[in-house]
């Protein structure tokens, strides 16, 4: 079993959630898309998301660790609010705007715990970083659908 430092764990956490969370999400949204190729770019980012939250796991079970708590509330309260936004508007447009604003929320999150967390290990940062580039990316992505 492998030692993790508290600021690692918090790393991962945020890792963890991002993608829980992410991944929810589109669980959500996915069946409401009309246009065939914004389904396949959610369904891209959401095996991503699903890469990404195995890969977390994976992290905590070599040190022992349990699953963040607050994931499950978090996917809960996502669940609610894009329930509630999508009542009178499943356009695809409003999706998109749902799915960015989502992501962007990730992406602060993100960059606050790189720039914020002392002595993260340099493979940290650099999946932290390898995930900030793939949620650029995607949100670039999303713009075509507002």
């Amino acid at each position: 079993m492998k030692q993790m430092s508290e600021n690692t764990r918090k790393a991962w956490d945020v890792y963890y959630k991002n993608a829980a969370v992410g991944a929810h999400a589109i669980g959500v949204v996915i069946d409401e898309t009309k246009h065939p190729e914004f389904r396949k770019l959610l369904e891209k980012q959401q095996a991503a998301y699903q890469e990404q939250e195995r890969k977390a796991r994976g992290v905590f079970a070599k040190a022992g660790i349990g699953l963040p708590d607050d994931a499950a509330m978090a996917k809960l309260c996502t669940d609610m609010g894009i329930r509630m936004h999508t009542l009178k508007d499943r356009s695809d447009s409003n999706l998109a705007k749902l799915m960015t604003e989502g992501t962007n929320m990730g992406i602060i999150t993100l960059l606050q715990t790189l720039h914020q967390t002392d002595d993260l290990p340099e493979d940290v940062i650099d999946y932290g970083n390898e995930i900030l580039k793939r949620e650029n990316a995607y949100m670039e992505s999303l713009k075509q659908y507002l």
